[in-house]
């Protein structure tokens, strides 16, 4: 193309528009809770636990944090990714546990995708885990 040729572009003729982009995937979370007794509440996850997912999982964690339950269990046995807002969760449960004196136990069903992250960060040492239920 010179400085007096006019400029050409290969793409779609005039009033034909692209395709729209695919979508991102959306990461999956289902979250379910039991009360085993009255005093204790279990919060079971299955799916990807990220930063989009994890407000979620916070709301409803917190929730029960607040209210008048002695024990709260996380299960993360069937957990597929577990990312740094997952830990976050995790983390800030923790210190409203301990605050209220509730007791907060992260059942890990020796699940790689929770265990890895959670010793690679060193929170073993500060979460209460757990790999058998109950």
């Amino acid at each position: 193309m010179t400085a007096t040729e006019p400029f050409s572009w290969a793409g779609p003729a005039l009033g034909m528009s692209l395709p729209p982009p695919e979508p991102a995937p959306v990461p999956h979370l289902r979250l379910r809770v039991t009360r085993p007794t009255l005093d204790t509440a279990v919060i079971s996850a299955h799916g990807e636990l990220d930063a989009t997912t994890a407000p979620r999982l916070s709301e409803l964690l917190m929730s029960r944090l607040r209210g008048n339950l002695r024990t709260v269990v996380v299960d993360l046995s069937t957990v597929e990714f577990l990312a740094a807002a997952g830990i976050s969760v995790l983390v800030r449960a923790n210190l409203l546990a301990r605050s209220r004196g509730i007791a907060l136990r992260i059942h890990t069903g020796r699940n790689r995708f929770v265990t890895r992250p959670l010793t690679l960060t060193g929170l073993t040492e500060h979460l209460d885990l757990s790999e058998e239920e109950g």
